[in-house]
């Protein structure tokens, strides 16, 4: 006996007119392989990213402590210190030109040296300057400008030592078990230099005739990077 079946009937596809116009919304249709024109990903825009670095930048400044310092000393008791200013004032008078001094070779000469504040550096370089005429021209020290062929005026624009510190560090914090506060060096650099700077006239006594030499200029340096782990020497002084 056979089982009837029903037949199949097919309903007509009924197609709705696309109305479109000022006011009137069209649904969006989505699913799996149905792309959607017109839409794109979310791209961040170039206010928020200079919104966020400017904001890291500020987090760090608050984070870093910058430092700049400097000093001169007047005091010369520290060996280091000692070695700093003889020793450039030994390398300045090693400088001093031959096309200068070489006319004055087996002469008298009157020596003075000049500065805005007379002390033991400036009496060093005095007896520094005649030791170098006598030993490198074979010059004589006369005892008076009159007894001279020449008089030889050396001015000072710069003698002694010279502190400076630059460089990023953290601020103070506590550790414990450590007496006190620390900081962190990020990147520092401490300077500590010798200088020492002359210009100078020479006199002939007999026509009165002067002679101005340029300025030269001496430093030797004792510097240190500083690291987070590890510091750098860097150093002229022998």
């Amino acid at each position: 006996m056979k089982k009837e079946t029903s037949p199949v009937i097919s309903r007509p596809v009924i197609s709705r007119p696309v109305i479109s116009g000022p006011g009137i919304s069209r649904p969006v249709i989505s699913g799996p392989g149905i792309s959607r024109p017109g839409i794109s990903r979310p791209v961040i825009s170039r206010y928020v990213i200079s919104t966020l670095i400017i904001a890291t930048l500020l987090t760090l400044s608050f984070l870093t402590i910058s430092c700049s310092t400097r000093g001169v000393s007047e005091q010369y008791a520290g060996a280091t210190e000692q070695r700093l200013v003889t020793h450039s004032l030994d390398k300045l008078v090693s400088m001093l030109p031959d096309a200068h001094f070489e006319p004055l070779r087996g002469q008298n000469l009157y020596v003075e040296c000049h500065a805005l504040q007379d002390g033991l550096p400036l009496r060093y370089a005095l007896k520094r300057i005649k030791m170098e005429l006598r030993q490198r021209y074979g010059c004589t020290i006369a005892d008076s400008p009159d007894a001279s062929d020449a008089v030889c005026d050396f001015f000072f624009t710069a003698i002694g030592s010279d502190r400076d510190s630059m460089g990023f560090r953290t601020p103070e914090f506590m550790v414990p078990g450590a007496a006190g506060t620390v900081s962190i060096d990020i990147i520092a650099l401490d300077m500590y230099h010798g200088i020492s700077e002359l210009y100078y006239y020479i006199t002939d006594t007999s026509n009165n005739m002067v002679a101005r030499g340029d300025r030269i200029k001496s430093i030797i340096r004792t510097d240190k990077l500083s690291l987070p782990i590890i510091s750098i020497p860097i150093s002229t002084l022998d």
